[in-house]
């Protein structure tokens, strides 16, 4: 996935990308609501197509989002 700054993203108005990682890319954006600043984390879409061992990076990022 290119850099989501400027756009909405599950309806999320996304401002400014703060830092990256093996899995994920952090940005800070709006809540729908609009009354609140958030930190949206979105996950590599190659980290969705991945087998084998890779896959276990998504299974363990799944995980700590939903922690």
């Amino acid at each position: 996935m290119g850099d989501i700054t400027g756009t909405t993203f599950a309806g999320y108005a996304v401002h400014d990308a703060v830092g990256t990682d093996l899995v994920s890319a952090l940005y800070r954006a709006t809540d729908p609501e609009g009354d609140r600043t958030v930190a949206l984390r979105v996950i590599s879409q190659d980290l969705c197509d991945v087998e084998g061992e890779d896959r276990e990076l998504y299974r363990s990022f799944r995980r700590r989002a939903t922690a």
